[in-house]
């Protein structure tokens, strides 16, 4: 079962690390850095910081070659480095045979602390990047994901596309990016994830190498996300957009409470969204929301729950693709889904507990998704590292009452229904 523990790194940097057992040669690890696109407006223009995240792939100080030098080493291995951004953070990685972690480590650290940022290597990932919209465009389920964040979020640093725009990266400069790597990217803001056949003591070791390198800028403090301003006001209303493809997205979400990034309430949240996922999706196709919307109607091929819990708050709810002649019977779907007696049945509850811990018993040991669901985690719950022994232990004192606080939070008079209706034949 997930289980890191939380060590003391070099620098005040904090360390979480599980130890895998012996049989298993890979390691997964890497640098968490609490800046994201949410912190885009504040450096720019959206899309900046995950620009900055592909640039230091094409060299850094110790590895200049680019690609070859950053992920040559590992391929023969089966390894990789990557990265990735949202809006609350920027992730450098690593998942390598364990002969290599440290090699890797290297690299990692110094992709974070010493990319080179040449003109050359900034406006060829410009190009790459503009590839990598139009290819989120490229499908309805693309550009809902890639509008949603706007639609909910206007004139919030959470309303802004991870990616940017073509325009907006059009008003990014060379020096701006150069900027947001001075301004963001600083030991005061890195958290240090690893999992792998390593004892703590190495690990810890190896990170006083490396850790030195790391930028020290005064950067303000950040070791989870950050509170970027109230949300704006919840509109209850049902928003439609006309796309040029055939397949129509279909959402009904629902606000979660308000906060500032208090971890406590976060964790609550989050917990909140973990059992109304199991209540109304536990059981496949007789679970109650694909048994109405899908069995007993026929409407769509798959439906699901869907939920971001945000610093400030986030949203709930259900989310289906559909021809667009069923736009309207899988609304008054989602609105049965609501009422089904079947969720509040204490049997279901009984069993949706024995499936979680089953779950969470049978899981492979998998060093790369250890560490994708412990930094998941970390973020919705606002910057705690539960283990799933702590998730089951909650998950077992769950009560039918807990259950009904939960259903009843979602108040079908403050649905936000979003629909992305396809009228083309793409």
């Amino acid at each position: 079962m997930i289980d890191l523990k939380k060590l003391d790194g070099p620098y005040g940097i904090p360390v979480y690390h599980q130890r895998m057992p012996e049989m298993v040669n890979t390691v997964s690890l890497g640098w968490l850095i609490f800046t994201g696109a949410g912190d885009d407006m504040a450096f720019g223009a959206p899309g900046l910081h995950h620009w900055f995240e592909h640039v230091p792939f094409r060299g850094t100080k110790q590895f200049p070659g680019g690609y070859s030098d950053i992920q040559g080493q590992f391929i023969p291995h089966n390894g990789l480095i990557n990265a990735w951004t949202n809006h609350e953070a920027t992730n450098y990685y690593g998942v390598v045979h364990k002969s290599q972690w440290r090699e890797a480590l290297s690299v990692i650290t110094d992709m974070v602390s010493n990319p080179l940022l040449t003109d050359e290597g900034i406006e060829a990932e410009r190009r790459v990047i503009h590839q990598e919209i139009n290819g989120s465009l490229g499908s309805a389920l693309g550009r809902a994901s890639y509008e949603l964040p706007g639609l909910l979020y206007p004139g919030h640093p959470f309303g802004s596309p991870v990616l940017g725009s073509d325009s907006s990266l059009a008003a990014i400069s060379t020096e701006t990016i150069r900027q947001a790597h001075r301004l963001g990217y600083d030991r005061s803001r890195a958290v240090f994830i690893c999992v792998g056949n390593i004892s703590d003591g190495e690990l810890l070791e190896a990170l006083g190498h490396v850790a030195a390198q790391l930028p020290n800028h005064n950067v303000a403090e950040r070791r989870r996300p950050a509170y970027l301003g109230p949300l704006p006001t919840w509109r209850a209303e049902v928003t439609e957009r006309e796309t040029e493809f055939s397949t129509s997205v279909v959402q009904m979400l629902f606000p979660l409470r308000v906060n500032e990034g208090e971890t406590t309430a976060m964790t609550e949240v989050s917990h909140m969204c973990t059992l109304l996922s199991a209540v109304f999706g536990h059981g496949g196709l007789a679970s109650p929301l694909m048994k109405i919307v899908r069995e007993e109607r026929q409407l769509v091929y798959g439906c699901s729950t869907r939920w971001n819990t945000r610093v400030g708050g986030g949203y709930f709810g259900f989310h289906a693709t559909a021809k667009k002649e069923n736009i309207q019977p899988i609304i008054d779907a989602f609105h049965d889904v609501l009422k089904d007696p079947s969720l509040r049945q204490p049997e279901r509850l009984a069993s949706m507990k024995s499936r979680l811990k089953a779950g969470a018993e049978m899981m492979p040991i998998d060093p790369k998704e250890f560490c994708y669901k412990a930094i998941s985690q970390f973020i919705h719950c606002g910057g705690v590292m539960l283990n799933y022994k702590e998730q089951i232990e909650w998950f077992d004192k769950i009560s039918m009452e807990d259950v009904d606080i939960a259903l009843s939070s979602l108040k079908p008079e403050e649905a936000r229904v979003i629909i992305f209706k396809g009228t083309g034949k793409i």
